[in-house]
């Protein structure tokens, strides 16, 4: 037992002057100023120590244990902050497998616990203080719920980051310094969020390690990357977070994979003002049938506009040009996707040609700034039907008309204003179709004879469906700090796509599907990476290789209806880990009261029966 001339006391934290001893007491709270030690009991001061019967170093930075009970987590002394339900955070230097189990016991119970279960996998247990942890302990920490903080811990061996493996929740080493290729490895096997906020560099043997991660993972002490480590990392298949590295350095393959991610620097994209043809090939290549937005650049070289048609992004933004040069035009009318030039307000006969008369012209171009067309451009006969955009024009001539309705496509337009019955029976008998947006602005004449014609030639564009309203809502929308306490009703869809269901799953708000869905394979797996609620209330069928994704769903599941409940979905959802899936009760009141006992064994499914019995 330690013995000093001044010792603070452990629960109010008082300076108390002269020796301890048995019977020492603080003159503030007149508790006793010793506490033991929580691996053997023997009594201790709170300074650092090395307690006299077990051997063991010991520290008490602000939580001081009262007995091996553990509960001194429990007591709010008067110098703590109150702790979150959810939540511990203590100051150990040691700590044994018994503690542990005990100290993850007691946290999981508050989680489970706690009104709001949808917060468990946000909750986080946090031991500072702990340099060192065995494979025994990190076989017990496995177990928390929520998130695991090890801000201080110094070294780990392969063995004790294997047993994280089947941790679900975020692991935050923020305290290592460097990694090991076999403790990369071992914890690239955890699925969720890694997290090394003090790893300043990387070789490419680990860098190969952790690209086999499927989870987040941070690396936010990374500052300089050299190429074979970032080819190596560029692989990885969850989200990057590489906030510190300079990107004047940074490897283009690299650069490339985080700009085409849209959950990491995706978005941003249209501040890129100065691409390399080189860097430009990288980008197209990584942006595989999604949108590549580059409203940054006001100058594109012909080498540079080679490399950009090269690679497969559905759509191809360069509205921050105001002029082409022919060389470009002729590379970008090579483009196969939807090609955005809005920015652009004279284009010569050369470019247009270029841009509209080549084998496989772009599906789309859009000119929405270009009111008038040259002179000497005339539409290609026959060929591919695609979508020409110059909502800007007007037509001021019965010419100009019959050139533009032997367009062979569809002509989309804003304003109708310059549109006369003359003109419009040009077009009627031309081979163009000729789509005018804003209805009101064609003359009540026009528009009448425009919605009495059977063939459609010339048209309005048809209502907006809901999913489709739904979607535009979503895009503008998802990003916005409240959208997560928004419901979205989808009242009418019954069908979706599975572009349409990766757009939906970007709300973090709840989705409500009033009618029955057709749930695939592929559209369950993009609605599993949904972080909202979702609520189905008409389903008709439960389909096994749909279920197989949704129960990788994080968030809250409500499924109701008329659906058969199988086997094989008793045995799935037995082995679900996050979020919650709630059945509807009346589906599982037809279940034999085996799968029924074997339901209710998951904490995370959830059906109740009008009986009184609660499963889940």
């Amino acid at each position: 037992m330690r013995s000093d001339r001044w010792h603070r006391c452990p629960h109010c934290r008082t300076i108390n002057s002269g020796r301890v001893g048995p019977d020492a007491s603080c003159v503030k709270c007149r508790q006793s100023t010793l506490c033991p030690c929580p691996a053997c009991g023997t009594p201790l001061t709170d300074h650092s120590a090395i307690c006299s019967d077990c051997k063991q170093p010991l520290s008490w930075r602000g939580n001081y244990p009262r007995s091996s009970a553990l509960d001194f987590l429990d007591r709010q002394t008067s110098h703590q902050a109150p702790r979150d339900e959810a939540a511990y955070e203590l100051t150990i230097e040691f700590l044994q497998p018994e503690l542990a189990r005990r100290l993850i016991g007691r946290h999981n119970a508050t989680i489970t616990s706690a009104q709001n279960q949808s917060s468990a996998t946000q909750s986080a247990i946090v031991l500072r203080s702990l340099h060192s942890l065995t494979p025994e302990v990190a076989s017990e920490l496995r177990f928390a719920i929520g998130s695991i903080h090890l801000p201080d811990l110094a070294r780990l061996s392969p063995d004790a980051a294997r047993r994280f493996a089947t941790h679900k929740a975020a692991l935050h080493l923020d305290g290592l310094t460097d990694l090991d290729p076999s403790v990369a490895a071992a914890l690239a096997k955890h699925p969720g969020r890694l997290s090394f906020g003090n790893i300043d560099s990387i070789t490419k043997e680990v860098a190969v390690a952790l690209s086999e991660h499927t989870g987040d993972l941070a690396l936010h002490g990374l500052k300089c990357i050299d190429e074979d480590a970032a080819q190596a990392l560029s692989r990885h298949q969850g989200r990057l977070e590489l906030d510190r590295l300079d990107e004047a350095i940074t490897p283009l393959c690299l650069q490339a994979r985080l700009y085409s991610r849209s959950n990491e620097l995706h978005k941003f994209t249209a501040g890129l003002t100065n691409l390399t043809p080189e860097f430009g090939r990288l980008l197209t290549a990584a942006c595989r049938n999604v949108p590549l937005i580059l409203d940054g650049i006001t100058h594109l070289d012909a080498d540079l506009a080679k490399e950009l048609v090269t690679g497969t992004p559905c759509l191809l933004s360069l509205n921050g040009l105001r002029e082409l040069t022919d060389k470009a035009a002729a590379a970008l009318g090579k483009f196969p996707g939807q090609l955005l030039l809005n920015g652009i307000e004279r284009i010569s006969d050369t470019q247009m040609h270029f841009l509209t008369q080549g084998s496989a012209p772009p599906q789309r171009l859009s000119l929405r700034r270009l009111s008038r067309l040259p002179t000497r451009w005339f539409p290609r006969q026959g060929g591919e039907q695609w979508n020409l955009h110059l909502y800007g024009l007007s037509v001021d001539s019965l010419e100009s008309a019959r050139k533009l309705a032997g367009f062979p496509g569809k002509l989309h337009v804003d304003r109708g204003n310059w549109m006369t019955v003359e003109v419009l029976e040009v077009f009627q008998d031309g081979s163009t179709r000729l789509v005018v947006h804003d209805i009101p602005s064609v003359p009540t004449e026009v528009r009448k004879k425009i919605e009495e014609s059977p063939d459609g030639r010339v048209c309005f564009p048809p209502p907006k469906s809901e999913l489709e309203r739904i979607l535009t809502k979503i895009r503008k929308r998802s990003g916005s700090p409240a959208a997560g306490q928004e419901t979205i009703e989808l009242q009418e869809t019954t069908r979706l796509t599975q572009s349409a269901a990766s757009v939906l799953a970007t709300w973090p708000g709840e989705l409500i599907f009033h009618q029955d869905i057709h749930l695939t394979s592929g559209i369950a797996s993009r609605l599993a990476a949904s972080k909202g609620t979702l609520h189905f209330k008409k389903q008709s069928e439960l389909r096994t290789d749909a279920l197989q994704h949704l129960i990788r769903h994080s968030g809250k599941i409500l499924m109701y209806g008329s659906y058969e409940i199988r086997r094989q979905h008793v045995e799935i959802l037995s082995h679900k880990t996050l979020g919650a899936f709630s059945l509807d009760p009346v589906c599982a009141m037809l279940l034999p009261k085996d799968q029924q006992s074997q339901l209710s064994t998951n904490p995370r499914v959830h059906f109740r029966f009008k009986s009184g019995f609660d499963g889940g």
